[in-house]
């Protein structure tokens, strides 16, 4: 069966998106399918030809200049399917169109429906309206859906009816990173350019109201003056319009000297942070699939995190220690325990990495491969 995917039109500064994508095209590229696989490529600037080793690259929707808006250029996206022959597409993310041929989507979270009054997916109607309007669009006439969580297929199940046979939970892989990136050395220096030292706690998350930096600074002060530690944080990533209201939280905290705002910084540069760091913590409302954590796994950093719906399922009993969100108590007792029990630090590091080594991008597409063969009898139904 020939393939069409839908990816590459992220930029780095989206976070997950970018990396899932990275991760998933360049594990379909090296991996030896019985399937042909083209990268439909929506993005304002071609990909280089020198991207991939053997996946073909095709352009679409030269002519517009927002081709990246797949919604409205869906037409575009069904005369390649066409010119070149393909016989499904599939999403590497839910934005996906309906097309004259089956569409795979990939659904991460359904959080608009979780949590609606959070203001990134709510206090400007149309845009909740444009999620709720899509998914009820696209999600009934996918061939296949696929998520990371059996969380994720009951949402999924719940709030749009759809058939169970038509969703597979297939655990979200494990983020690679840049080659040469987890070197010491290397790792050194880019501290060194950070002005950070070892021991900090490690947020890598966008700036929206969601993320719940507001909970961790707050829980950081109840640390200081519950259990009189002082660890440093750092907060890397873009800013989505609550950037502002943070650093005046810092501010009013008394935690101006101890808060280090990174922006964004380049992927090849998030390994000598989370080897570095006391640990990750993720504190986000949001959920239940979380790249972050599997990053942490990978590297050797402990975390804990929002015991949100689907951590669990995600995560595992016993890679992460997990508190709830809403409660900077319990996150600042969390920081706590790993600060002043090396014991249990040592045991989130080990048990972080056998879940990563059970997460690999090729486990991942070696299941997407088997939803493929299993298709193929119902896609040969026809021309």
């Amino acid at each position: 069966m020939r393939i069409g995917i839908i990816g590459q039109r992220q930029k780095p500064e989206v976070g997950g998106g970018y990396s899932f994508q990275e991760t998933i095209l360049h594990a379909v590229d090296i991996y030896a399918f019985t399937h042909e696989f083209a990268v439909l490529d929506l993005s304002k600037e071609p990909l280089p030809i020198s991207t991939y080793k053997s996946l073909e690259v095709i352009r679409v929707g030269e002519d517009h200049p927002n081709s990246n808006r797949i919604l409205e250029h869906a037409s575009s996206i069904d005369t390649a399917v066409k010119k070149h022959s393909l016989e499904l597409v599939w999403y590497l993310d839910p934005l996906a169109g309906v097309h004259s041929v089956p569409v795979f989507v990939t659904v991460f979270d359904l959080a608009h429906r979780m949590h609606p009054f959070f203001p990134e997916v709510s206090t400007r109607g149309w845009l909740w309206d444009a999620r709720e309007n899509h998914y009820r669009k696209v999600l009934p006439r996918a061939a296949r859906i696929f998520t990371g969580t059996k969380t994720g297929k009951d949402q999924i199940v719940t709030f749009y009816g759809i058939n169970e046979a038509n969703i597979l939970v297939n655990p979200f892989p494990v983020p690679t990173f840049p080659p040469g990136s987890t070197e010491e050395s290397t790792q050194e220096c880019i501290l060194k350019r950070y002005g950070l030292s070892p021991g900090f706690l490690f947020y890598p998350a966008q700036f929206w109201p969601h993320k719940n930096h507001a909970g961790l600074l707050r829980a950081v002060r109840i640390l200081e003056s519950s259990y009189s530690l002082t660890p440093d944080i750092v907060f890397t990533g873009a800013d989505h319009g609550n950037r502002n209201y943070i650093e005046s939280l810092v501010s009013d905290l008394g935690l101006s000297g101890r808060v280090h705002f990174l922006d964004f910084i380049p992927r090849d540069h998030l390994p000598a942070l989370y080897s570095h760091a006391l640990c990750l913590i993720y504190p986000s409302f949001f959920g239940p699939d979380n790249l972050p954590p599997l990053e942490a796994f990978s590297l050797g950093c402990p975390v804990i995190t929002a015991r949100v719906d689907g951590a669990l399922d995600q995560l595992g009993r016993h890679a992460a220690r997990y508190f709830d969100p809403a409660q900077p108590d319990d996150i600042a007792r969390s920081i706590f325990h790993i600060m002043s029990q090396p014991r249990l630090r040592r045991k989130l590091v080990r048990n972080g990495r056998i879940l990563a080594d059970s997460r690999k991008p090729e486990d991942y597409v070696k299941i997407m491969e088997r939803s493929l063969d299993d298709f193929i009898s119902w896609r040969n139904a026809w021309k």
